[in-house]
């Protein structure tokens, strides 16, 4: 049977209250527009009852808020009390020309003050404002996730990144990142994994090193994006808790 969806933000900006249950009982995302300078960017949120935190996910080159990992992501988060934030940080036009070229998707200069928009954009929402604030940043996006926490210390009250080999693709030298850091790394041992993965930051919070497990060991995990789902989960679980407005 299907469910009738809560008005859409889209056109406004607001995020409904409350979403509906897609197929199978995951949240059904709302589609959100999210202004950056000038540009608007695609998003898809999600908002459980009593949500004990906003976890923003950036994502861009060749991954999107529509593919596979993202959505299990989202609804595995969601399974935790967590609100999503899925962002699509390229527009759907630099998307086209990205998949030939590759041209954005390291761009920090472009994509880093789109996730700091993002931040600001779940600030000014009534229904989201209270919420403190986490960032998920994966492979091309891990750098711009650490931009939004650098340039935000007083939003975003933890952040888990994927590094794509060394995330220190930032100009105008280090920059400080005040909230705790977890890194999920596929080795500890291998050449640029652990803190070496993010060369160009100082980490002023807590700094963890993490590798998801080879094999599924909880009920449910079936796939990689589940386990680090998980730790991104646990890392969010332990330190929004103690983050302003966490609702927990």
């Amino acid at each position: 049977m299907s469910h009738p969806r809560s008005p859409s933000a889209h056109a406004s900006g607001s995020p409904a209250a409350r979403l509906p249950l897609a197929e199978g009982g995951a949240l059904a995302p709302d589609p959100v527009s999210v202004p950056a300078a000038a540009t608007t960017l695609a998003a898809d949120l999600r908002v459980p009852v009593r949500p004990r935190g906003l976890v923003i996910v950036p994502l861009g080159g060749g991954t999107s808020r529509f593919g596979r990992r993202s959505q299990r992501i989202a609804a595995r988060l969601g399974g935790r009390r967590f609100a999503t934030l899925l962002l699509d940080l390229l527009t759907a036009e630099e998307e086209a020309i990205d998949v030939y070229t590759a041209e954005f998707r390291f761009d920090v200069g472009r994509l880093g003050p789109r996730a700091v928009a993002a931040v600001e954009w779940a600030r000014r929402q009534p229904s989201l404002a209270h919420l403190a604030i986490g960032l998920l940043g994966m492979q091309a996006a891990a750098p711009a996730a650490l931009l939004a926490a650098s340039d935000r210390p007083r939003d975003v009250g933890a952040v888990v990144v994927v590094p794509a080999g060394r995330t220190s693709w930032v100009e105008g030298g280090i920059r400080d990142v005040a909230a705790p850091t977890l890194l999920v790394v596929p080795d500890r041992r291998a050449p640029g994994s652990g803190p070496a993965a993010a060369a160009g930051w100082r980490f002023l919070g807590p700094l963890d090193v993490a590798v998801p497990p080879a094999r599924p060991g909880a009920a449910g995990v079936r796939e990689p994006q589940d386990r680090l789902a998980d730790l991104a989960a646990a890392w969010f679980e332990r330190h929004l808790a103690h983050a302003m407005g966490s609702g927990v």
